[in-house]
């Protein structure tokens, strides 16, 4: 493809004549996933074309969210498998400062710390612990410190507080950054787009911009809430997926400072501007399709631990606002949670579905779907390396995979 670009001819000819788009990668989904993905990948040289259903990008969980740059502090305490843990927050760190280097203006004030509480002794030690083999800053903060710092705190609670370095974000900057750096690249994003599929390696798009019929051979399919649908689109099979749905508040702001509490039924509170983004922690459930109906029973409970740790909220009923979100799973055999768990699978060649697990994490992930598709990308004018001349089929004597399309 890197001829083409440079001669500005993406286009050619198909058999009945038609002119078809020539890309290295198309990327479904216009998330924080998709977006990051094919930023990268145009970072490279590569031809990307991402197709967005929705009006606009980061429709679901990449937007409706606490807008949280997480550097691994809560996660650390909150998985309790230490493997995953350590997983999970390794992830969140490279792609905390990921971030911050790559959009420093997505940072909404880098010198103002998140806070984090526990109600119980043993919940702290653990965190401690924790932090400290999992290599997370923390800074323990006396009670009495904190409540000079933040006068509308509960008084009469015994608590444990620590400053950490996770940060809040504006993520719809961090999202023109992403956009206007990959249509800098020579990518489109095409929104407003239904597709249909010609044969594995090609697609029809229909979008409110342009109609379009793609040829590439690598496909990643990073639809969040719609990944079941684009599966069976595919394979014609339905996919073992869950979605972890929970509540968030919009109120006034109520304290000068994000806390992040690490008790069950206590509240995440992360400010931006006059506003604070509240949810009940642990309040996700799990349901096996789609609901992003509001239950006033959970939006009560939220509420009513923001008015535990601040009784001052108790009069900003009034003036709250709730939504629902949701973040999906794919249900793996002998595994438990994995809402920020990150999944990658090719259920058929060269078609990768993706799932970033935290927004924190996909950095990271964007950077491993690289290493899984690289031997498909257009590195032509770069010598190879001895390991990409190894015939890994021809070695183990294996006849190469002959592909069949059905339309479903």
């Amino acid at each position: 493809m890197l001829k083409e670009r440079l001669e500005k001819t993406p286009y050619f000819l198909n058999g009945e004549r038609e002119p078809v788009y020539r890309a290295d990668v198309v990327v479904f989904g216009s998330g924080v996933m998709g977006l990051l993905l094919a930023k990268k990948l145009g970072d490279l040289g590569q031809n990307v074309v991402v197709v967005e259903k929705t009006p606009t990008v980061a429709h679901e969980a990449s937007i409706k969210n606490h807008g949280w740059l997480h550097r691994g502090s809560a996660h650390a305490v909150s998985i309790r498998d230490p493997d995953q843990a350590k997983s999970v927050v390794k992830k969140l760190i490279y792609g905390h400062e990921y971030i911050r280097s790559y959009s420093p203006e997505c940072v909404a004030d880098p010198f103002e710390p998140i806070f984090v509480l526990t109600l119980d002794p043993e919940t702290a030690s653990r965190a401690v612990e924790t932090w400290k083999d999992l290599e997370v800053f923390n800074r323990e903060i006396s009670k009495e410190h904190f409540s000079e710092l933040d006068s509308n705190i509960r008084r009469d609670l015994d608590y444990f507080v620590f400053q950490t370095q996770d940060l809040r974000i504006n993520n719809r900057i961090l999202f023109q950054r992403l956009v206007t750096d990959i249509r800098e690249r020579g990518g489109l994003v095409l929104t407003g787009s239904s597709y249909t599929r010609d044969d594995f390696d090609q697609v029809r798009v229909s979008s409110s911009r342009k109609n379009l019929t793609i040829n590439s051979e690598v496909f990643v399919y990073c639809t969040g809430n719609n990944i079941a649908e684009d599966y069976q689109k595919l394979t014609g099979q339905e996919l073992n997926i869950s979605f972890w749905k929970s509540h968030l508040l919009l109120v006034p702001q109520v304290g000068p400072y994000s806390v992040v509490s690490l008790d069950r039924n206590m509240p995440i509170i992360i400010n931006h501007g006059e506003l604070s983004v509240v949810n009940r922690a642990y309040d996700e459930a799990e349901f096996n399709r789609l609901d992003l109906t509001l239950e006033e029973e959970q939006v009560r409970l939220a509420y009513e631990s923001l008015c535990y740790l601040y009784p001052a909220a108790s009069s900003l009923q009034d003036q709250l606002e709730a939504v629902a979100c949701a973040k999906p799973t794919i249900r793996l055999e002998g595994q438990g949670r994995h809402s920020v768990s990150s999944q990658i699978f090719e259920p058929i060649q060269n078609h990768y579905f993706v799932l970033p697990g935290k927004m924190t994490e996909a950095p990271y992930v964007a950077d491993e779907v690289i290493q899984h598709i690289y031997s498909k990308l257009d590195f032509e004018e770069i010598t190879q390396r001895p390991v990409d001349r190894f015939d890994r089929q021809k070695a183990r004597g294996e006849q190469p995979e002959v592909k069949t399309f059905s339309r479903l």
